[in-house]
């Protein structure tokens, strides 16, 4: 009895943690904020260093601050970036005259506000595409002539759109150095959910690694049974590695300390969804909205499915174990 129960504990301990680990690097590349970096460029005549005034940024503080671009060692390798305080000594022609290291890349633009501590990966521009942005709360910012207006929300079209997506960098050039607003892009929401069925698949796959530890344990010792389940283990591990490997969640939506932060993507889609709504008669809100209610049902309603199966299936293997075989018939030889 106790070997079996050792037995049940390391398999179902070494799945769960095989998972975690696949899990784990998934979490940390979907983490990852893209930059776009800028370098100090020494001014000899005042003494300073500059900047692009676009990389000045608020720190936690509420103090002006720079954040420095640091390559990590060993387990923590890679980039990172730092909260570097500074004084802003003015600005000249669009640079912020600042006491920073020559030559130290900061960053200038980023997919979502930085915390400090966070690890970024800097981007190079690509070709541009067309793009619509949502803007949600106008307030006292400046609309361009093609906007469009309704429900506190406004709806700008973009032919041209510098790619990847860089959120800031975008306020910057719409509104000004600076500005802050919410803005969305409805090509990141649309790429968020078309991610949605991937993400399901692969919530079904961990399950089932689940799934197939217990009907290792329950084979054991038929060891050919047992190799059955331990293969069919590999094999989804194998096939969550691929999916996982698919997907890529837009920066921009996501939380910014925890990807499991159920209330970040509650409160963000709803805003969304209410901004979508406000212009039923643009082609591009209606399409983003069904897309987007409709793979998030079907996420929703898949992970629900493979979790009522794979229950029923353990209940029906464990049911199939404990019966008891009928008891045959003694015939007396004549």
């Amino acid at each position: 009895m106790r070997h079996r129960v050792f037995l049940w504990a390391v398999t179902l301990s070494a799945a769960v943690l095989v998972n975690c680990t696949l899990l784990s690097f998934f979490v940390e590349d979907q983490m990852t904020v893209l930059v776009s970096p800028v370098s100090a460029r020494p001014d000899y005549e005042n003494g300073c260093s500059r900047v692009a005034l676009d990389a000045v940024k608020t720190g936690p503080d509420g103090s002006a601050c720079l954040y420095a671009i640091r390559e990590g060692q060993g387990l923590s390798s890679g980039l990172w970036a730092e909260v570097s305080p500074t004084n802003l000594l003015g600005v000249d022609e669009g640079s912020a005259l600042v006491l920073a290291g020559e030559g130290q890349p900061y960053v200038k633009f980023s997919s979502r506000p930085l915390q400090g501590g966070e690890r970024v990966r800097e981007t190079e521009e690509q070709d541009p595409c067309s793009d619509t942005f949502l803007l949600l709360g106008t307030g006292d910012l400046s609309l361009p002539p093609e906007a469009l207006t309704g429900g506190g929300f406004a709806l700008l079209p973009q032919e041209t759109v510098t790619q990847p997506f860089l959120k800031e960098r975008e306020v910057s050039q719409l509104f000004g150095t600076g500005a802050q607003a919410q803005l969305f892009s409805l090509r990141e929401v649309q790429d968020f959910a078309a991610a949605l069925p991937l993400l399901s698949l692969a919530g079904g796959l961990v399950l089932a690694t689940l799934f197939c530890a217990v009907g290792f344990c329950q084979a054991f010792p038929n060891k050919l049974r047992a190799l059955f389940w331990a293969g069919g283990c590999v094999l989804l591990w194998a096939g969550l590695w691929l999916v996982l490997g698919r997907i890529q969640l837009p920066s921009s939506l996501l939380p910014a300390e925890n990807l499991l932060d159920f209330s970040h993507y509650r409160e963000t889609f709803s805003q969304i969804a209410a901004g979508l709504k406000a212009f039923p008669q643009d082609d591009t809100c209606a399409q983003t909205l069904e897309t987007l209610t409709g793979n998030a049902r079907l996420c929703l309603g898949a992970l629900i499915g493979f979790g009522v199966i794979l229950v029923l299936l353990l209940a029906l293997s464990i049911t199939l174990q404990h019966r008891k075989p009928p008891a045959g018939r003694h015939f007396s030889r004549r």
